[in-house]
């Protein structure tokens, strides 16, 4: 079960990377990347581990493309991020990292020539989502892997012609998860596989306040700035 649902995972990413690479090569004129500070708030709810927040500070990148003069296009927004304050019902949890991606289809609104509202909506993947803990002197790891829909709204700025300063707003909302549990022995040498579970009855929601900084790329005329 879980080897099936991490190849439906990495195929489903796979596809969703090679149309996005496709539809930038052939009919996009406009890019945005940003690159930015990001703080998660998670609020997960789980049978099994009843309620849990997590405070997560770490770094993103966003990606936007439009064909010209056109205000819809794609979105891309991946999130690496630390858990560092965590909150829950009955256990001390350990997290290592989260992997949290967005693609979907954005839309851009101009206020004026330097300002422009941007929006993103699509589906969201976040693999692996790293859990240890320890109970009745026993190591046990949690391996998830979460789908559900996310999106994104945010203000960029242009300071220049080639930079920019974005101001936005992350989120996602779970509601598939394939955990597998693990135990390992006293000398972390041998590893038990515990239990295989695959649910909808998951929820998980984030939201991510980030500020970054931004490259204006126009393909065709020059590399960064705008068309001449």
């Amino acid at each position: 079960m879980e080897n099936i649902f991490r190849k439906i995972t990495f195929f489903s990413l796979l596809f969703l990377v090679l149309s996005f690479s496709a539809f930038s090569q052939e009919n996009i004129e406009e890019q945005w990347l940003t690159i930015g500070a990001e703080f998660g708030n998670y609020f997960e709810n789980e049978s099994s581990r009843g309620f849990t927040y997590l405070g997560s500070p770490g770094f993103n990148i966003n990606l936007y493309t439009f064909p010209k003069e056109k205000n819809i296009g794609m979105f891309f927004h991946f999130s690496f991020l630390f858990p560092a304050i965590e909150k829950n019902e009955k256990t001390d949890f350990d997290y290592l990292v989260q992997y949290d991606m967005i693609v979907g289809s954005g839309f851009r609104y101009n206020i004026s020539e330097k300002s422009k509202l941007h929006f993103g909506i699509g589906l969201e993947f976040m693999t692996p989502f790293d859990i240890k803990y320890k109970e009745n002197s026993t190591d046990y790891y949690i391996y998830n892997t979460n789908l559900g829909l996310g999106g994104d709204a945010g203000l960029k700025f242009d300071l220049t012609e080639n930079i920019y300063i974005d101001v936005g707003l992350s989120f996602t909302y779970s509601f598939i998860n394939f955990s597998t549990l693990y135990s390992f022995s006293n000398d972390k040498k041998i590893r038990t596989t515990l239990s295989d579970n695959w649910t909808m009855k998951y929820t998980m929601v984030g939201i991510k306040p980030y500020i970054g900084i931004g490259f204006n790329y126009y393909r065709g005329e020059t590399i960064l700035g705008k068309p001449k």
